[in-house]
């Protein structure tokens, strides 16, 4: 009797050891060929110029998708009913639910953020207070690279909640140069020693360059300079600029009273 319930539990561990075996074989393979299609299909998507974060975002996905079929076909292999495992996880799914809320939220922001396509790899944005350049849009958080050199990870719902300003949509950006002179200070003047430097000035483009007035007070009168430049040169125009209006008006004999120029934007 001892032998044979012995025999019995020999052959069932053979059984089963042997099933659970082929099913890890399985799960090894299996993630194995999702990495190789999710490399596949991003490359192929990148030959067709198809935008990186959209690239790296499917990626991911075919990873995640392939890992959650290959989990359940090892479960049917080992002899596991993956019909009473899916109702189990239906039955749990409240709290399941309650319990991944947040990451949920996470990953529905990130393919808001790949459908709606704010920015693209590369761009410089700034968002929830963060400034830099676009690296990557990962499932649950998106990655920038600050002026710095720093590494910026933010959370996805913290990006669809906020402003988004994107820097490098668009192929012009304006410069504005504050200028705060004496109250008697002759306007005239002004303009007709500054007009020349906005006519010559390097890097400057379409639409032409302007000089108003945008404050009048007891300190004095403000004149705001407008000029436009390429998106990739707006940072050396600015400051090419400020050099050449600097040089303008003391040949003038005007002093500018303040206050300092805004600092300089970041490059995108």
């Amino acid at each position: 009797m001892a032998t044979e319930t012995l025999d019995f539990w020999l052959q069932q561990s053979l059984r089963y050891g042997s099933r659970l075996l082929v099913a890890l074989v399985l799960i090894l393979v299996g993630l194995q060929l999702a990495r190789w299609a999710a490399r596949m299909v991003g490359s192929a998507m990148l030959a067709r110029h198809i935008d990186r974060l959209l690239a790296d975002f499917v990626r991911s996905a075919i990873v995640a998708i392939g890992l959650v079929v290959v989990v359940l076909a090892s479960l049917q292999l080992a002899g596991i009913p993956t019909a009473s495992f899916l109702a189990v996880l239906g039955t749990a799914g409240l709290a399941i639910g309650l319990a991944l809320k947040d990451s949920l939220a996470q990953l529905a922001s990130g393919v808001q953020l790949m459908v709606l396509r704010p920015f693209r790899a590369g761009d410089q944005v700034t968002v929830a207070g963060q400034e830099g350049r676009v690296q990557a849009v990962r499932l649950f958080q998106t990655v920038l690279l600050s002026p710095d050199n720093r590494l910026i990870t933010l959370p996805n719902t913290l990006i669809v909640n906020q402003a988004i300003v994107n820097a490098s949509r668009c192929d012009k950006r304006r410069i504005d140069v504050s200028l705060m002179l004496s109250i008697d200070t002759p306007l005239p003047r002004v303009v007709e020693a500054i007009g020349p430097v906005l006519e010559r000035a390097p890097l400057l483009s379409e639409p032409a360059a302007s000089v108003m007035a945008s404050d009048l007070s007891d300190k004095g009168v403000q004149l705001v300079v407008q000029a436009w430049a390429a998106r990739e040169d707006l940072v050396l125009a600015r400051s090419t600029l400020i050099e050449a209006l600097q040089r303008a008006l003391a040949e003038a004999g005007v002093r500018p009273l303040g206050p300092p120029a805004p600092p300089l934007p970041s490059p995108s």
